[in-house]
């Protein structure tokens, strides 16, 4: 059985989205335990601590999912005003210079990826 400390900071790699698979070698460095002994341990730490380790999951969700919509909707929204304003000029632009239409599509496509991380990113822990 581990220390109560060293549980919590397993949960917490695991909320943080690190699979059991990942610890394994962690946990047997930091405990001296056998390869399944380990493994055991953390399927029995990632029951345990199942609640914490959804939360953190959603928030670490969260810390990501927010910064690449607001960064994705300023460049989209930047380029249609821009489109708007003057059309031809922001074509021959984007015919000009690649990397100003790779920062248009790549704006449009951080924002679409924002949103869809919500909408699927939300997966429930596997049960041990």
């Amino acid at each position: 059985m581990l220390d109560r400390d060293f549980e919590r900071e397993i949960a917490r790699q695991l909320g943080d989205g690190r699979s059991p698979d990942d610890l394994i070698v962690f946990v047997c460095e930091r405990t001296g335990l056998q390869w399944d002994a380990a493994r055991q341990e953390i399927l029995r730490v990632r029951g345990t601590y199942r609640e914490n380790i959804t939360r953190r999951r959603t928030w670490v969700l969260f810390a990501v999912w927010i910064p690449t919509l607001i960064a994705g909707s300023v460049v989209t929204i930047s380029a249609l005003i821009m489109f708007l304003v003057d059309p031809v000029g922001f074509t021959t632009s984007l015919l000009r210079d690649p990397l100003y239409a790779i920062a248009a599509v790549g704006g449009g496509l951080c924002a679409f990826g924002g949103s869809m991380m919500v909408f699927f990113g939300k997966k429930k822990p596997p049960k041990s």
